[in-house]
Protein backbone atom coordinates (compact mmCIF):
# COMPACT_ATOMS: atom_id res chain seq x y z
CA UNK A 1 0.00 0.00 0.00
CA UNK A 2 1.26 3.49 -0.85
CA UNK A 3 1.86 5.95 1.96
CA UNK A 4 -0.58 8.82 1.85
CA UNK A 5 0.21 12.44 2.45
CA UNK A 6 -0.75 14.13 5.69
CA UNK A 7 -4.05 16.00 5.73
CA UNK A 8 -3.70 19.44 4.30
CA UNK A 9 -3.91 21.32 1.06
CA UNK A 10 -3.87 18.27 -1.21
CA UNK A 11 -5.92 15.21 -0.31
CA UNK A 12 -5.15 13.46 -3.61
CA UNK A 13 -2.92 13.43 -6.65
CA UNK A 14 -4.33 15.25 -9.67
CA UNK A 15 -2.90 15.56 -13.16
CA UNK A 16 -4.79 18.24 -15.08
CA UNK A 17 -4.70 19.25 -18.73
CA UNK A 18 -4.50 23.00 -18.17
CA UNK A 19 -4.51 25.84 -15.66
CA UNK A 20 -7.80 27.07 -14.21
CA UNK A 21 -7.69 30.11 -16.50
CA UNK A 22 -6.93 28.17 -19.70
CA UNK A 23 -8.73 25.93 -22.15
CA UNK A 24 -7.94 22.28 -22.80
CA UNK A 25 -7.82 21.81 -26.55
CA UNK A 26 -9.37 19.04 -28.61
CA UNK A 27 -8.06 18.06 -32.03
CA UNK A 28 -7.54 15.16 -34.39
CA UNK A 29 -4.43 13.07 -33.87
CA UNK A 30 -3.67 10.36 -36.38
CA UNK A 31 -7.22 10.68 -37.71
CA UNK A 32 -8.87 10.29 -34.31
CA UNK A 33 -10.56 12.93 -32.16
CA UNK A 34 -8.77 13.36 -28.84
CA UNK A 35 -7.89 15.95 -26.26
CA UNK A 36 -4.40 17.35 -26.74
CA UNK A 37 -3.49 16.61 -23.12
CA UNK A 38 -4.81 13.04 -23.29
CA UNK A 39 -2.93 12.33 -26.49
CA UNK A 40 0.34 13.76 -25.13
CA UNK A 41 -0.09 12.08 -21.71
CA UNK A 42 -0.70 8.64 -23.25
CA UNK A 43 2.21 9.04 -25.65
CA UNK A 44 4.49 10.03 -22.76
CA UNK A 45 3.20 7.15 -20.63
CA UNK A 46 4.14 4.61 -23.32
CA UNK A 47 7.72 5.89 -23.30
CA UNK A 48 8.24 5.84 -19.51
CA UNK A 49 10.47 3.36 -17.76
CA UNK A 50 8.82 0.90 -15.35
CA UNK A 51 10.43 2.79 -12.44
CA UNK A 52 9.03 6.19 -13.48
CA UNK A 53 7.26 8.41 -10.97
CA UNK A 54 4.31 10.71 -11.50
CA UNK A 55 6.77 13.61 -11.46
CA UNK A 56 8.71 11.92 -14.31
CA UNK A 57 5.51 11.47 -16.29
CA UNK A 58 4.54 15.09 -15.73
CA UNK A 59 7.98 16.29 -16.90
CA UNK A 60 7.58 14.22 -20.08
CA UNK A 61 4.15 15.77 -20.70
CA UNK A 62 5.52 19.29 -20.17
CA UNK A 63 8.07 18.72 -22.93
CA UNK A 64 5.16 18.77 -25.40
CA UNK A 65 2.68 21.11 -23.69
CA UNK A 66 2.24 23.99 -23.83
CA UNK A 67 2.97 24.33 -27.52
CA UNK A 68 2.25 27.00 -30.08
CA UNK A 69 -0.68 24.99 -31.40
CA UNK A 70 -1.96 23.94 -27.94
CA UNK A 71 -1.21 26.75 -25.45
CA UNK A 72 -2.35 24.84 -22.38
CA UNK A 73 -0.13 24.28 -19.35
CA UNK A 74 -0.75 20.96 -17.60
CA UNK A 75 -0.48 20.76 -13.82
CA UNK A 76 0.39 18.11 -11.27
CA UNK A 77 -1.21 18.73 -7.88
CA UNK A 78 -0.37 16.75 -4.77
CA UNK A 79 2.19 16.39 -2.03
CA UNK A 80 5.87 15.91 -2.77
CA UNK A 81 5.54 12.37 -1.45
CA UNK A 82 2.65 11.55 -3.78
CA UNK A 83 4.50 12.93 -6.82
CA UNK A 84 7.26 10.40 -6.09
CA UNK A 85 4.86 7.43 -6.34
CA UNK A 86 5.72 5.03 -9.14
CA UNK A 87 3.24 5.24 -12.00
CA UNK A 88 3.31 1.49 -12.65
CA UNK A 89 3.05 0.39 -8.99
Amino acid sequence: MRPSSPPGRYASLLLSGCQDTEYSYDAYFRGRANGAFTFVALSALKALSPKATYRDWFKAIRKALPSQQYPQSPNLYGSTNMKQWKVFA
